[in-house]
This record gives structure tokens, C-alpha cells and sequence, in this order.
């Protein structure tokens, strides 16, 4: 059974100071060597935020969904600001691919983080 990714990003976004709204969805996951460990991603349109889960996900347990959701949530919510930061555009989409410092200390403070990171690790 999958999980509700509404409900959880409901749940994350209660860790964030108000955000426009965010539209999320299970995606397919493309099973090649450069997107093996690719568990999620964020992008942004003209018509909006959206955050992609990785389908293989869906019977992962829930710490594990709400920690992918989190980050993704971060990428949006801590825009890189230097210069040396990779955005590229992919026609009408905006990814952000890069971890800065401030993302980083930020994603350490997510509870179970660790325990999380160790299931993704096991499971790529």
C-alpha cells in the first residue's frame, strides 16, 4: 500500500515557515546508473512547485518518505545563493542540484535522518 504523500508533505511543511503551495506526486524512476540514488526531486514551473517521489519508494516506511519529502522541501525553501550554485533549465523546468552549506546543516537537524539515509543506502 502507498503512502499519502499529502498527508506527508502536510506533516514536513509544518516544519517550514509558510510556503506557496507545493503539488506532489509518486514518479517513475529511471533505473540507470547516474539516477540510481535519485529518491526524489523538486522543480518549479510558471504553473507552480512540484516535488516527485520515486515510485520504488512506496513500501518504504514512512520515516524514510517524510526525510525524501523534507529535502526536497529544503531544495525550495533554501535557494542557493552563490554563484558557483548548479542550476541548469530543462525546457520549461528549474532544477537545483547543489547541497550547499546552509542545506546541509539544516538536513542534519531532521529527526531519524540518519536511520533514513542508512534504509535509502541499503536499498539503492
Amino acid at each position: 500500500m502507498a503512502h499519502d504523500l499529502d498527508a506527508i508533505l502536510s506533516e514536513v511543511l509544518a516544519h517550514f515557515a509558510p510556503m506557496p503551495t507545493i503539488h506532489i506526486t509518486w514518479a517513475e524512476h529511471h533505473d540507470t546508473a547516474h539516477h540510481r540514488d535519485h529518491w526524489g526531486q523538486a522543480w518549479w514551473t510558471r504553473d507552480g512547485r512540484f516535488i516527485g517521489i520515486s515510485k520504488r519508494l512506496r513500501r518504504a516506511p514512512k520515516f524514510v518518505i517524510r526525510y525524501v519529502v523534507f529535502h526536497e522541501v529544503l531544495h525550495m525553501a533554501l535557494l542557493p545563493r552563490d554563484s558557483r550554485a548548479e542550476t541548469w533549465r530543462k525546457g520549461d523546468r528549474y532544477r537545483i542540484t547543489w547541497h550547499h552549506r546552509a542545506f546541509r546543516i539544516a538536513e542534519r537537524l531532521w529527526p531519524k535522518r540518519g536511520l533514513a539515509e542508512q534504509w535509502l543506502e541499503d536499498h539503492t
